[in-house]
């Protein structure tokens, strides 16, 4: 019911593959609180721990993944646990046994993260209205093929280091996608010739402003990513070349054009 917690295995296909994203473990729900797309707490509710379930859903438009807005999926669950949520006295004695803090300090320092995350979001949004408006402004000649290709690689690295950070193999994803690292790399080409042209415009910026990122501010940023990846071998040794050297320093002084535009 309402505000119980769930456990659950859920696949999530469209057009018989999975979709990204579209496979969880374990994964932890409370009923109410609309984390998932309209429809799906709807089909739990009433149901116990044991029970499988299977199911159409049709994902909203708009939706953050564009291919799917408008489009039915099928959803097919398994729910491991049904648990009644009996919840503590909020009190300083709970709050320090959660953070160490008094209930005062615990509610200003979750608001303190809220605010955080709400001016990144809005940060973020700021910085690509930007590049779009630049980009729409500025006049290109033709952009290599040489840059687009490295940009949808980028793109493609990044998806995979995605994957495997939610605990997925790539292999099985591209299965599961039924695609190959080649179509999903010419898919990401209008993005990737997006990402060209705000590179471009960004270096053009960062020489008219006379910004760039310092020596100390790069060695800064690659201390950092090597304590965050101490005893990662392999990450260590990529950290270490001259090429993502280079690629710190572009993003730094991307970041400080950024800021001199807002």
């Amino acid at each position: 019911q309402h505000g119980d917690k769930v456990e659950v295995n859920f696949e999530v296909k469209h057009n018989g593959a999975i979709i990204e994203g579209g496979k969880g473990t374990k994964y932890p729900l409370i009923l109410g609180k609309g984390s998932m797309i309209p429809g799906f707490e709807e089909e739990i509710l009433g149901a116990t721990a044991g029970a499988s379930k299977e199911f159409m859903l049709t994902f909203p438009d708009p939706y953050f993944q564009e291919f799917l807005a408008g489009k039915q999926a099928m959803f097919k669950v398994e729910l491991l646990g049904v648990y009644e949520r009996n919840l503590p006295e909020k009190n300083d004695e709970w709050a320090r046994t959660m953070m160490g803090k008094s209930y005062p300090e615990l509610v200003a320092l979750l608001k303190e993260n809220l605010k955080s995350e709400k001016d990144q979001k809005e940060r973020n949004r700021l910085e690509q209205g930007i590049i779009e408006a630049i980009i729409k402004g500025a006049t290109f000649s033709e952009i290599p093929e040489n840059m687009l290709h490295s940009e949808s690689a980028n793109m493609l690295y990044e998806l995979e280091d995605d994957v495997k950070r939610r605990g997925m193999e790539w292999e099985k994803y591209l299965s599961s996608m039924k695609k190959t690292k080649e179509q999903i790399e010419k898919e990401f080409e209008p993005q990737a010739l997006q990402r060209a042209k705000a590179g471009l415009v960004l270096r053009v910026l960062a020489d008219e402003l006379k910004l760039q990122a310092t020596d100390p501010e790069i060695e800064g940023e690659l201390k950092q990513q090597r304590e965050s990846y101490a005893g990662n071998e392999d990450v260590l040794k990529n950290l270490a070349t001259k090429e993502f050297r280079r690629y710190v320093a572009v993003t730094l002084t991307n970041r400080k054009v950024i800021d001199a535009l807002i």
